[in-house]
């Protein structure tokens, strides 16, 4: 790892789309604890992604929900999940183990909030996870379709499923997606949670490779520059209208040539190459209705 809040592949891809001012510029929000404004933030975010290995190096996210509290902060180098409180697709427990690098994003999808959190698992318990913290930092909202919790709707239960080729109904299910969570991981291990959104159709199918624009951001390419030298991510999909998750895991490849975000019709991309898939329930309580999509969402090309 570089010295300063990036790692070489963040570096690498700063400089590769002349972005590499506006990152610095940014940096100064990264910080190697949770400062006490965090406490209001992770108080209130309802849903987490959560980015980690299998004992294979493949890498997955997985969504997790819960009410209000669910994460806390309990100090400024620890973070605890209530493991009781959260729903979760019971294969993450077989992925996560004690001291095994960790990624989280927790978010707050009625007011398009997220906070970034990177650490390392210090233990594992039925009622709790405590997370060693390494590296925090708050997100903007962009891109951030609003969603809220309609108290008469519950979601049906979601049978699992899991495979290798891509059945056309969830094929269907990436196609008319307007977010999606993505896990990426350094060389070195450490992982990163993250998060991208746009209109239905903003992510392109084509057989087992998807096609992901690169919209403006922050300037940090924390997932991208984690991908610049790791390739293997994961990706999961919600159906927000049945309330199952799409878990993927695979390898991408970045398109950098041209330089500029992606505007909707043009600009750099990212593909991802699915190796396998897990169907999960996804299962806020109660279930979820669409507020609003986010004003920074490009147009698409029509």
């Amino acid at each position: 790892m570089s010295g300063g809040p990036f790692h070489d592949g963040e570096l690498l891809v700063q400089n590769a789309t002349g972005e590499d001012v506006l990152a610095r510029r940014n940096g100064r929000f990264i910080h190697r604890t949770l400062s006490i404004n965090s406490e209001r933030m992770l108080g209130v975010a309802t849903t987490l992604n959560i980015a980690a290995s299998d004992g294979d190096g493949h890498v997955w996210s997985f969504l997790a929900n819960g009410p209000e509290g669910f994460v806390t902060r309990a100090d400024d180098k620890t973070v605890y999940l209530n493991r009781a409180e959260m729903t979760v697709p019971f294969t993450l427990w077989e992925t996560v183990s004690v001291g095994a690098p960790i990624g989280l994003v927790a978010m707050d999808l009625t007011s398009a909030r997220r906070f970034r959190i990177n650490g390392s698992v210090r233990e594992l318990t039925p009622e709790r996870v405590t997370i060693d913290v390494a590296q925090t930092c708050p997100n903007c909202p962009k891109y951030i379709q609003q969603r809220l919790p309609v108290a008469q709707l519950r979601y049906q239960d979601v049978s699992p499923a899991s495979g290798s080729d891509l059945p056309e109904n969830l094929a269907d299910l990436i196609r008319q997606a307007d977010t999606f969570f993505v896990a990426s991981k350094h060389p070195d291990g450490d992982h990163d949670a993250s998060h991208r959104g746009g209109y239905p159709g903003f992510v392109k199918v084509k057989g087992k490779q998807l096609i992901v624009p690169d919209y403006f951001g922050n300037s940090m390419f924390m997932t991208l520059g984690n991908l610049a030298l790791e390739p293997r991510a994961g990706i999961t999909f919600v159906d927000f209208d049945t309330g199952a998750q799409l878990n993927l895991t695979g390898q991408t490849t970045l398109n950098l040539a041209g330089r500029m975000a992606h505007d909707g019709a043009n600009g750099r991309y990212w593909t991802f190459d699915i190796e396998a898939w897990k169907l999960a329930p996804h299962c806020p309580d109660p279930a979820w209705k669409l507020g609003g999509y986010s004003r920074f969402n490009p147009p698409l090309e029509t």
